[in-house]
């Protein structure tokens, strides 16, 4: 009588020995080796060109340069090129997004006056201490 043990190894077993388990595992290990260097030789590349860009920030002395390197190498994006819809919904142009600003800025700095002031001659004000 077999045991619970001994079909247990002969399943592990045979799973192993399957012609799809050794055709991937002799595709794993000749593969390893080429992709390993091809690895090795894009880190190398990699660690070079960063190394090339380094000095070329720090030979030049304008911050414009400087800051375009450090974007390169972080891969920052600007999004100022992102079309701006006007208030029909329709992408405006740039001279239609310049007058967008100034009626915006124009209500937002345009106030009326306050009606209550804070009058800062009062008499209560004079005995403070940070005054």
């Amino acid at each position: 009588m077999l045991s619970a043990k001994s079909i247990s190894v002969n399943r592990v077993s045979s799973v192993h020995g399957s012609r799809k388990h050794r055709k991937k595992k002799k595709k794993r290990l000749t593969s390893t080796g080429g992709d390993k260097q091809v690895r090795n030789s894009c880190k190398a590349d990699k660690k070079a060109w960063l190394i090339q860009k380094g000095t070329e920030a720090q030979e030049r002395n304008d911050s414009k340069t400087l800051f375009r390197i450090v974007r390169e190498l972080t891969g920052m994006q600007s999004n100022s090129n992102i079309p701006v819809k006007d208030k029909s919904g329709k992408i405006a142009t740039t001279e239609e997004q310049k007058a967008q600003w100034v009626e915006h800025f124009t209500e937002v700095l345009n106030q009326p006056e306050p009606t209550i002031t804070f009058d800062f001659d009062s008499p209560y004000l004079q005995n403070c201490a940070w005054t």
